[in-house]
């Protein structure tokens, strides 16, 4: 029945379909929508200064470019220097069209302001969750696990973030919460050149996933600072349920496609 009223998805963000008003009625459709936004608001995502890749990167750091790390006088490497975070350091890749050191130190720089925006501090290799990997018969593939390592992450708000990554990709992700690790199981299977993209593509569903956030709340805050706005919706969503067609609040994906 859910699934008829709500359509597939949630009552926010794109993934959302269906008119829910029109089956529920205005005060019940704004007593749900009030009550999915103070659950987003719940959303605490605690930013890092910055995230420590070198044990991720390790002796392969030269299998992804021979010299990632920037000079600090290339003037590509002085502004990537100054991207604060990563809508800044995106903006700069068509400086580094056909440079492979430049395309590499890009990815680590995306990758680390990323990793410190959803408040991962550190990211590195550990033995894996699952032992069954080990071969008698022969050297063990390397199998490890990358774990990402969030002090301030609270299991609810990674599951918030994790419902945001595509099920192919949320498969592989863990919650170690006595450690208050995200683990992403065998990640070491694959090559360091994939690893940092299997990462920066979870990173960037999480990171679009706030951005969509933060525009719901501005546009809170500008409704809550303006009366006018504020009575014209309050009229019209609790006003009379039988006159549902005249609601402000008719098709979520109408009001709340990012």
């Amino acid at each position: 029945k859910d699934l008829e009223i709500r359509g597939a998805g949630e009552i926010l963000g794109t993934r959302q379909s269906g008119k829910a008003s029109r089956f529920v009625g205005g005060r019940l459709y704004a007593k749900i929508l009030r009550q999915e936004i103070e659950r987003i608001r719940a959303l605490e995502v605690v930013p890092v200064p910055g995230c420590d890749l070198d044990a991720f990167f390790g002796t392969d750091l030269g299998t992804i470019e021979e010299t990632i790390v920037g000079t600090g006088t290339d003037p590509f490497d002085v502004e990537l220097g100054r991207a604060k975070d990563g809508a800044a350091v995106a903006a700069l890749a068509p400086l580094a069209k056909g440079d492979k050191r430049k395309k590499a130190l890009l990815k680590r720089t995306l990758l680390e302001r990323h990793a410190a925006r959803l408040g991962f501090d550190r990211i590195f290799s550990s033995p894996s969750l699952d032992d069954d990997h080990q071969n008698d018969d022969g050297p063990a593939e390397n199998l490890d696990d990358v774990r990402l390592s969030a002090p301030t992450l609270r299991p609810e708000t990674w599951n918030l973030l994790r419902r945001e990554v595509p099920g192919q990709l949320a498969a592989s992700l863990r919650f170690d919460e006595p450690r208050n690790d995200v683990v992403v199981v065998r990640l070491c299977s694959l090559d360091l050149r994939k690893r940092v993209d299997f990462l920066l593509e979870i990173f960037l569903h999480m990171t679009n996933f706030l951005d969509r956030i933060q525009h719901i709340h501005q546009d809170q805050d500008e409704d809550d600072d303006d009366p006018k706005e504020h009575d014209v919706i309050t009229e019209d969503v609790v006003g009379d349920d039988d006159d549902d067609d005249d609601d402000v609040l008719l098709d979520v994906d109408d009001d709340f496609e990012g």
